[in-house]
């Protein structure tokens, strides 16, 4: 198994790694074994809740959840886990600086854990502190550039490779449906161009944030995710084991991704003189739906069975 390194993409050099999203240790041993191209894995309520049993307390699950962790960690050997810290809308920067120290306490030092926080304003606010205990960070429901800026000025005292946002491309191109009206909370656009568009932003400065793809929904999404500069790319078992079956191809230098939804157009913003006062907006639907959508999933477990 590989946990760093770079592959050679033609004639140039790419240095993508590749991640499991998945909570299951079987699929994450599967596909480490079946591909040598490993590098990490990303978890998050939704597939930790669905082995919770049901009335166990939040204090409860988090142990359970960090026991899930440690079993993970015998398989990619140190490599990066994240964790996600629960987290939603009443939740104050104490809160989640409060709750960030207490499970970055519990999991045992030899696991390479990241904490995944929402890229909401109560969390950009906690990174800063987070940032500078040197607890490492996954941002998480990211759909815009302007999120993708903010990451980078509230957590500009972070240690290099410490600090990953994660672009959910198939929910912009298939955003969900909004229960109420039956109609999709957004219209589709291409979320490739926001990984194209934030490699390019991320890269002109410099900066420290990893840019990491997830959302993955086929080998597509893969190759195109690899060819526009993704520094990671998290994919579920389906399309993990449909890329191990088709031979693990890489983009040559004519790729062509098709896209998918509207088209994105490039922001810019000087990172460099980022004042964070004067940041717009971070606010996005997807993000909102997303963080309920972890929310009742991961509180789910908590309702006891009615018989």
């Amino acid at each position: 198994m590989r946990c760093c390194g770079k592959i050679k993409l033609m004639s140039q050099e790419v240095s993508t790694k590749y991640f499991v999203d998945s909570s299951s240790v079987t699929e994450i041993k599967e596909l480490s074994e079946k591909s040598g191209k490993v590098s990490g894995v990303t978890t998050n309520p939704t597939s930790i809740s669905q082995s919770l049993p049901n009335g166990i307390t939040e204090n409860d699950a988090i142990a359970k959840y960090i026991e899930r962790v440690v079993e993970i960690n015998e398989v990619v050997k140190g490599c990066p886990i994240s964790l996600q810290v629960p987290v939603d809308w009443k939740s104050t920067t104490q809160d989640i600086i409060s709750k960030a120290h207490s499970i970055y306490r519990q999991v045992p030092i030899e696991v390479n854990v990241f904490l995944k926080l929402p890229v909401i304003k109560s969390a950009l606010d906690a990174s800063i502190v987070l940032s500078q205990d040197n607890i490492p960070l996954n941002f998480t429901l990211v759909f815009s550039q302007v999120q993708l800026a903010a990451i980078h000025g509230y957590t500009k005292a972070a240690d290099p490779e410490s600090i990953f946002a994660s672009v959910f491309i198939r929910r912009m191109y298939n955003p969900p449906i909004n229960t109420d009206t039956g109609l999709p909370t957004i219209i589709s656009t291409n979320g490739m161009d926001l990984v194209e568009n934030g490699h390019q932003l991320l890269s002109k400065y410099k900066s420290h944030v990893k840019l990491l793809a997830a959302s993955i929904g086929d080998v597509e999404d893969i190759l195109g995710a690899t060819f526009y500069g993704a520094d990671i790319i998290t994919i579920p078992y389906k399309p993990f084991s449909e890329w191990i079956e088709a031979g693990l191809p890489l983009p040559g230098e004519n790729y062509h991704y098709t896209p998918r939804g509207n088209r994105l157009k490039y922001e810019e913003f000087d990172l460099k003189r980022l004042n964070l006062n004067k940041i717009p907006s971070t606010k996005h639907i997807l993000t909102q739906r997303g963080l309920d959508t972890f929310n009742q999933d991961w509180n789910k477990p908590r309702k006891t069975r009615v018989t």
